[in-house]
């Protein structure tokens, strides 16, 4: 499908990746990591998220407070708005959706370095050359530093699925109805829990593709 974002998106990105870098240098580049993920997700599955106003879906960023409104238009994606979630939620409410409604919300390509046009699904094998004097050695080092990755990967997977069991075990819900059917209101911690059990959801899934990306090299010298 292809994935656009409106003005005000763009906007709200850039805005958020400025203050970041001016807190710390380079964590601009993480917020935009973690937008990437959520927007990935989305454009990936994106009927998974549930509706929070009219046609508008929320994912929510792991590690930052922030959520990505989007809808689903014919062969389009178009994001309205990546919204800080400490803001009044009235703000995204009679923003981007009166916006929306006035067909005001005009779309562009995606800002920053947010370039995802993902026409093609199916996963591809590609090869990565490598020339060294000894292939032995240098092969030997790669294995084990792609075997020490993944077993750190696998590491962290397994304590965020920890962390999804107890709130699985707390509300009697799987983690994947709680994404597509609960909203914040139906948490006892209200927004807060919400967006630690969306945040520990998206980071183990992000957790498992790596993993399943490592497990997928193979030698074939």
């Amino acid at each position: 499908m292809i994935l656009r974002y409106t003005h005000r998106a763009r906007n709200d990105v850039e805005a958020a990746f400025s203050w970041y870098e001016k807190q710390r240098r380079g964590l601009g580049f993480e917020f935009l990591d973690c937008v990437e993920v959520a927007v990935k997700s989305i454009v990936e599955n994106p009927e998974m998220y549930r509706i929070y106003y009219f046609i508008f879906r929320g994912c929510v960023t792991r590690r930052f407070p922030f959520s990505v409104f989007y809808t689903i238009e014919d062969k389009e994606i178009v994001v309205h708005s990546v919204f800080n979630n400490r803001q009044d939620p009235k703000e995204a409410k009679y923003g981007f959706f009166e916006e929306y409604l006035e067909g005001s919300d005009s779309t562009c390509q995606t800002p920053l370095a947010l370039e995802l046009n993902w026409e093609d699904k199916e996963a591809k094998m590609a090869e990565i050359i490598l020339k060294t004097k000894d292939p032995g050695k240098v092969t030997k080092i790669l294995f084990e530093a792609i075997d020490l990755e993944a077993k750190r990967l696998q590491y962290s997977l397994n304590l965020a699925k920890n962390r999804l069991t107890s709130f699985e075990k707390k509300y009697n819900i799987s983690s994947n109805k709680f994404i597509t059917e609960w909203s914040a209101e139906d948490l006892d911690g209200q927004d807060m829990e919400y967006i630690e059990w969306a945040g520990e959801y998206q980071l183990a899934s992000r957790l498992n593709e790596c993993l399943l990306a490592l497990k997928s090299i193979e030698n074939v010298t």
